[in-house]
């Protein structure tokens, strides 16, 4: 990161997520420190992958959307709106996010 707020959150959300882990081994001497980091580094970064595999689909909508000359927000509620397998994946993100 080059940007000096990217990098001041990106070391506030890890002194964040160092805090709640410490917090959570106090409560819980059974798991390691170490393995509830890495647990909860592999949720961030999955999380990550998630979110940029998204920005990549809503691109590509968006090019289509140009050469067929439609509306983009219209593609993608038909998409969503058609497909089930999409709504399954979409509330299972917001049930994710929530916990």
């Amino acid at each position: 990161m080059q940007d000096f707020d990217a990098q001041i959150t990106h070391t506030t959300l890890f002194m964040l997520q160092y805090n709640i882990l410490a917090t959570v081994k106090r409560f819980e001497n059974y798991e390691t420190f170490g393995e509830l980091f890495r647990k909860a580094q592999q949720e961030s970064l999955e999380k990550t992958i998630n979110e940029r595999i998204w920005l990549i689909i809503i691109g590509i909508v968006e090019e289509l959307a140009i050469i067929f000359e439609a509306d983009t927000e219209l593609i993608m509620e038909k998409l969503i709106a058609d497909n089930q397998q999409i709504k399954k994946y979409l509330n299972l993100q917001r049930y994710m996010q929530a916990t």
